[in-house]
């Protein structure tokens, strides 16, 4: 999973967070999934420590560590894969 600001050109599909229904705000921190789907950051944390699927497509998850860089962590009976924030140069 990735991390961006919801400001970076974003296809007109991708301007909500599906979790919360809400439309990205320029300064909202976005998770991008494997499987390319778009979160506001907080939603899909809170969102996969009760769940180990994609919220839109419910591909399987196979996070417990989600983030080092936040300390945020969850519980997964599936292998741990790491979220990385993504750099503007990687876009």
């Amino acid at each position: 999973m990735s991390q961006r600001r919801s400001g970076e050109n974003l296809p007109p599909q991708a301007n909500s967070c599906v979790i919360c229904c809400e439309i990205f705000g320029d300064k909202d921190e976005i998770l991008v999934t494997v499987c390319s789907h778009r979160f506001h950051k907080s939603c899909l944390l809170n969102w996969l420590k009760r769940n180990s699927t994609c919220p839109q497509c419910h591909t399987k998850s196979h996070s417990r560590e989600l983030n080092r860089n936040s300390g945020v962590q969850t519980r997964s009976r599936n292998a741990p894969q790491t979220i990385q924030p993504v750099q503007s140069k990687d876009l």
